[in-house]
C-alpha cells in the first residue's frame, strides 16, 4: 500500500488522476483490486466468522459464499450490489429478507465489506 501512496504522489499523478477519473475509482489500491481480485484465503477470513456460524441456514452459507467469490473475481462488491443478481437470485428481498430476524448478522456482513474496502478508497492526489 505504501508503494501505491508513492506512486500517486509521483511526477505523473496528472496521468494517475485521468485514469482514476476514466475508470471512475477513488484511489489506485481500488484500480488495482478491482482488475486483479481479491486473495480468496483473504476473503473468506473476513467472513469466516459467518461461514462457522451453525445458525445459519444454506441459503444464507451460499449468499456468504457468493460475496466471497465476488470479492475474489473483482475484488470489490458495493454494498447496493447484495440487493441485485446474483444475490438476488437466493431471495429476491435481498439480504434484509433473506437474514430478516438476524440483523446483527446482516450488520455484520456490511460491515465487513466496509472494512475490507476501508484502505481503497483515499483519493489521490
Amino acid at each position: 500500500m505504501n508503494t501505491l501512496r508513492l506512486t500517486q504522489k509521483s511526477k505523473h499523478s496528472p496521468l494517475l488522476s485521468n485514469l482514476l477519473t476514466r475508470s471512475n475509482t477513488p484511489s489506485l489500491a481500488h484500480f488495482i483490486r478491482s482488475l486483479v481480485g481479491m486473495d480468496r484465503k483473504t476473503a473468506q477470513a473476513a467472513f469466516s466468522h459467518f461461514l462457522n456460524d451453525r445458525s445459519l441456514t444454506p441459503p444464507q452459507i451460499r449468499f456468504i459464499e457468493m460475496v466471497i467469490d465476488q470479492l475474489t473475481a473483482q475484488g470489490i462488491v458495493e454494498a447496493s450490489a447484495l440487493y441485485e443478481p446474483p444475490f438476488s437470485n437466493l431471495h429476491a428481498g435481498g439480504p434484509d429478507e433473506l437474514f430478516q430476524g438476524q440483523e446483527t448478522t446482516i450488520d455484520g456482513i456490511f460491515e465487513t465489506l466496509a472494512s475490507i474496502h476501508s484502505g481503497l478508497v483515499s483519493k489521490a492526489s
